[in-house]
């Protein structure tokens, strides 16, 4: 439902009926309603039939009511339910919501009810991101994946900055000596031009080629 939708639905409650203009068929159990054009909620097959609901049936305001807020109701169940198996983002729930038929302002009211008692919480998931796969992708590619996940650039630098000060290193540069380390082991030919195949791979993954540089050269000291 878009704002101008619901800007219409909002308009028309201070009537006492709002008009069914269409009832869908959803999965096997459930039934899409429309009110004055505007897909509003779900509620399940045996409630149609149990208020007799039909097109063109005007919905009396306490109705709306009732089956509004048992569909916000079953929007923060699912919400609760998907956190459970897996945290997700902000954006990923929203998703996941969206995909099983709750309308943009029934999801945005579940979200603010799993985020009041904080179930849900980007910088949180961008932490826990980065201490599992800091150490082996390039920054510039973990911050790609974050953004992929609706996690803003503030609260993906943030928490980037707070894990490199828990762990007391440098991300990038911990990354780069465990690929350098991983190359190492699989020489076999000319050391310089396998250095600058190192080198090339390391930048096609997003690495910083100033600190490609600094780690081969504390490589190349070590082996001295």
């Amino acid at each position: 439902m878009d704002r101008h939708q619901q800007h219409r639905i909002h308009q028309n409650k201070w009537r006492n009926f709002l008009q069914i203009t269409k009832i869908e068929q959803f999965e096997k159990d459930k039934a899409k309603i429309y009110l004055d054009d505007v897909y509003v909620f779900w509620i399940f097959q045996k409630q149609v039939n149990t208020y007799h609901l039909v097109n063109g049936q005007e919905l009396p305001q306490e109705l709306y009511q009732e089956f509004f807020n048992m569909a916000v109701t079953n929007a923060k169940q699912k919400a609760l339910y998907i956190l459970e198996r897996m945290d997700r983002t902000q954006q990923e729930l929203l998703q996941k919501l969206e995909k099983v038929g709750f309308t943009k302002e029934i999801c945005e009211l579940a979200l603010s009810f799993v985020k009041q008692f904080h179930y849900i919480d980007d910088h949180r998931y961008a932490v826990t991101y980065l201490r599992t796969h800091a150490a082996s992708k390039s920054k510039r590619n973990l911050m790609e994946v974050l953004k992929s996940k609706g996690i803003d650039s503030e609260t993906a630098e943030s928490a980037y900055e707070e894990v490199e000060t828990e762990l007391e290193v440098s991300l990038e540069r911990t990354a780069i000596r465990k690929e350098l380390e991983r190359f190492q082991r699989k020489t076999t030919k000319d050391p310089l031009e396998e250095k600058k195949k190192w080198i090339a791979s390391l930048v096609r993954k997003g690495f910083s080629y100033h600190l490609i540089r600094k780690e081969i050269d504390i490589l190349e000291e070590i082996e001295d």
